[in-house]
């Protein structure tokens, strides 16, 4: 992008900083003790649920900010519609969803209302993560700081220490 835009040494810079604070923020996502389990979830609406797994943006994510994905414990590739069965089986201690799939079906008292959600551990303590989608799944720029952001909201231990 950098040699087409006509500024490859900016791009270079970039990168190199980019990678620099997701570096860091691994780092800082390594000191937590904890594993918790980590439903990603991409909802529009009432009628469309996937859970992430392997390979999916939202798997990349949690890995670099210490979680359990969910998807991948139970061998989904890519995302795949999730039943309500399922994700209660699963049992997601934290549930990651886009800003917008949450606004979409009400915040989190519409979310509670999709089959099998409010049966999770998840849905039942209310420990939903909700971040602006390109932001969380952008994996550009400010992939370094979302994680910092995810690994601080599932690791709050991490909070006593530096940023």
């Amino acid at each position: 992008v950098g040699r087409a835009l006509g500024v490859p040494r900016r791009a270079a810079k970039l990168a190199k900083a980019t990678k620099a604070r997701v570096r860091a923020a691994q780092r800082r996502a390594a000191r937590s003790t904890s594993r918790p389990k980590v439903a990603m979830l991409y909802i529009r609406g009432s009628r469309v649920q996937l859970l992430g797994g392997k390979g999916s943006r939202g798997d990349v994510m949690i890995a670099a900010a210490r979680g359990r994905d969910v998807g991948v414990e139970l061998g989904i590739k890519g995302t795949r519609p999730i039943t309500a069965e399922s994700l209660v089986a699963a049992a997601p201690e934290v549930l990651l969803i886009p800003q917008a799939g949450l606004d979409s079906v009400g915040g989190i008292n519409g979310l509670l209302r999709i089959p099998g959600i409010a049966q999770t551990p998840a849905g039942r303590n209310r420990r939903v993560l909700a971040f602006d989608d390109q932001y969380l799944l952008g994996l550009g720029p400010r992939t370094g700081p979302a994680i910092r952001d995810l690994s601080s909201a599932l690791h709050p231990e991490l909070l006593k220490g530096s940023r």
